[in-house]
């Protein structure tokens, strides 16, 4: 079972429940050493209802999770960071995004900024940009982990060979700039879909972690909580997930203290 995680809403992004405090709380129950907060970035060209905080939203998700570091610094640490989609225009923004924060955790949804969902249209070359976006963000050292990077398996009914070479690029992309990868729990929670190889979770995605396995990826896994009761559900799912994911040769981290974690140098 993991001390920590990295992957955690607030009620900001408009679907997730609960108080920021209440995540604490129930990350100390858990038992965590490390609990990260990774609210959705919000973007100055972007007034967001549905997924993100917005801009005047900032200094408060900011100053609440400063505030919480100092309340329980004997009990727990606790980080602060976003996470984010990258878009090459937007870099002086995640930018700056990134010197405010501890940490900052890839997850990339949207084509553009507020438009298509790669959950709602990942046809093969979408899914190839999906990747290549990834492996841009991870060579300019804006990220430090990479968020459910079989993401586009949502919108899909099958693994193509476009997937494979996506996988290879994300994971390639991640060996080379040391950022783990996410098993990502939250993914579950859709239940299984039917795709070509049949009844199945979108993610985790078997055939990525087996590509992941072949090139030695480190990974951590990340509940991705946007409900503080759902930190009592790691343990079961991650036993579920270790009957339908072969992890053979992926670095599986699961102490915090053995995990190289936080901005690389450039």
């Amino acid at each position: 079972m993991p001390d920590f995680n990295l992957h955690t809403h607030t009620a900001r992004c408009r679907h997730a429940v609960g108080t920021d405090e209440a995540y604490v709380q129930a990350a100390i129950k858990a038992g965590f050493k490390v609990l990260g907060f990774s609210d959705h970035c919000p973007f100055a060209c972007l007034r967001d209802q549905r997924d993100r905080m917005n801009s005047e939203e900032k200094a408060g998700y900011l100053n609440s999770i400063a505030s919480l570091k100092d309340k329980y610094r004997d009990q727990i640490t606790i980080l602060t960071g976003y996470e984010f989609e990258y878009f090459p225009s937007l870099r002086q923004e995640l930018q700056e995004r990134r010197d405010e924060t501890d940490y900052m955790i890839l997850g990339n949804h949207y084509l553009t900024p507020g438009g298509t969902d790669f959950c709602e249209a990942a046809e093969d070359e979408n899914v190839l940009l999906y990747a290549r976006r990834i492996a841009a963000a991870l060579a300019e050292g804006l990220a430090d982990y990479v968020a459910h990077p079989e993401y586009f398996m949502l919108s899909r009914d099958h693994w193509s060979p476009a997937c494979d070479e996506a996988a290879r690029i994300i994971c390639a992309a991640a060996v080379n700039a040391e950022v783990p990868l996410e098993i990502n729990l939250k993914g579950m929670k859709h239940g299984k879909l039917a795709y070509r190889e049949g009844w199945r979770y979108a993610y985790p995605w078997a055939r990525f972690w087996e590509i992941a396995g072949t090139f030695g990826c480190a990974a951590v896994y990340g509940m991705d909580a946007h409900d503080p009761r759902q930190f009592a559900l790691m343990p079961q799912r991650i036993a579920e997930v270790q009957t339908f994911i072969d992890l053979t040769g992926v670095r599986v981290r699961e102490q915090w203290d053995a995990l190289q974690f936080g901005k690389k140098e450039k």
